[in-house]
């Protein structure tokens, strides 16, 4: 399963209150900022500047740790119909 782009990330969180001002560069601008200078997951590794990789390392981080579980989905907005998964 593909990790959703930052595109995907944003029409999935405006439904949200909170996030209805969300854009793609603030979407990216946080992963960077919580895999390069929060959590410092990459050093200089040539996929450092991808921010597919950085999202890729910050989902496997998470996942490992428990940080997000199925009732965190769960306070998702529903997907729309046709939306790929």
């Amino acid at each position: 399963m593909a990790l959703p782009g930052a595109g995907e990330i944003v029409e999935r969180l405006r439904p949200l209150e909170s996030c209805r001002d969300l854009t793609r560069s603030a979407v990216n601008y946080h992963i960077d900022y919580l895999t390069s200078a929060k959590l410092r997951l990459r050093t200089g590794n040539e996929d450092e500047t991808r921010v597919g990789a950085k999202r890729e390392d910050l989902v496997t981080l998470a996942l490992r740790f428990d940080l997000v579980r199925e009732e965190h989905l769960a306070l998702l907005p529903q997907r729309l119909l046709g939306y790929a998964h």
